[in-house]
Formats: structure tokens, C-alpha cells, sequence
């Protein structure tokens, strides 16, 4: 007698897959526009009781998961977004895309991050914002509770996110 296992391992396979949150379900969507671009930012959903609900961006045919910022900022003077995203391991990225491009400048933060609030209001008590720009030179004000101000220079040339002293 021979057995068929190809119905019993695709079953596997299937359970396993929701097991390990490989599936998900689509959540809330919102959809913005700047300089015609549409840009979405949509939550996925586990299947899990207690997994883990993902943000993700996405421009211009590009998909970025675990957006921590609750939206992004958009810097008319160099046509672009910035928005911070988490990675396994504890490293934050400060990504700087070009909606003109499609370039994305990716600034890995290991200690402190910078950018957690961009998309609050700049009154907001966690706010993330840009106080200026000048040529690749932009200012980030994050705001903290109960303390000072911090101030950051993003140089989009050379790629870099230093404090302002």
C-alpha cells in the first residue's frame, strides 16, 4: 500500500508558515502626496495573538518595514523624505529618500536615535523636526520630554548625522 505524505507536508508547511508569523493581515492605510508622489504608510496585522503588528513605507516602488517614526518628514529644498525605521539587533536607520531618484540614504544609528518623532507636530513634546536647510546641510531638532532640545546635522553628502554643539 503507498501512502501519499504530499497532502500531510503541504498541511505542515501551511501551519508551520502562520506559526512562525510569516502571514499577516492588512491593517489601517493612509496615503499622502507630495510633489505628486503618493506615499503610503500601512500597517500589517499578525496572525498571531501576540505577534508583532509591522508599519511599513512605501514610495516610488519602494517598500520599507518597521517604520518607528510615526510618519515621515518631507524637505521641499532637496525633493526628499526622512523617516526612521528599526532593524533586528537594536540598529535604527535614518533613511533620506529622494522622491525624485528613488535614492535612499541610509544612516545606521546603534546608541542614540535620532528622528523617533519625525512626523509629530513641532509643538509636540516628542517632535522630530527640520529647523533649516542649507544646500546638503539639514538641521533635525528632536525634542524631549521634560529636557533640552537636541540639534543634528544631517549632511546628505557625506552621509553623515552628527550633534550640533
Amino acid at each position: 500500500m503507498k501512502k501519499n505524505i504530499i497532502k500531510p507536508a503541504a498541511i505542515v508547511i501551511v501551519i508551520g508558515g502562520l506559526l512562525t508569523s510569516c502571514g499577516s493581515l492588512a491593517g489601517d492605510k493612509e496615503v499622502f502626496h507630495e510633489n505628486g508622489v503618493e506615499i503610503v504608510i500601512r500597517e500589517r496585522l499578525s496572525l498571531l495573538p501576540h505577534g508583532m503588528d509591522v508599519d511599513y513605507l512605501e514610495v516610488r516602488g519602494r517598500s520599507f518595514s518597521h517604520l518607528i517614526s510615526p510618519s515621515y518628514v518631507f524637505i521641499p529644498e532637496w525633493n526628499s523624505i526622512i523617516f526612521l525605521t528599526h532593524r533586528d539587533g537594536g540598529a535604527y536607520i535614518l533613511h533620506v529618500f529622494s522622491l525624485e531618484t528613488k535614492r535612499d540614504i541610509a544612516l545606521k544609528q546603534d546608541v542614540a536615535y535620532v528622528g523617533m518623532g519625525l512626523g509629530y507636530p513641532k509643538t509636540d513634546f516628542l517632535a522630530c523636526y527640520v529647523e533649516k536647510v542649507d544646500g546638503d546641510i539639514a538641521v533635525l531638532v528632536n525634542r524631549g520630554f521634560k529636557s533640552p532640545d537636541s540639534r543634528y546635522e544631517l549632511n546628505r553628502a557625506k552621509k553623515t548625522l552628527t550633534p550640533v554643539r
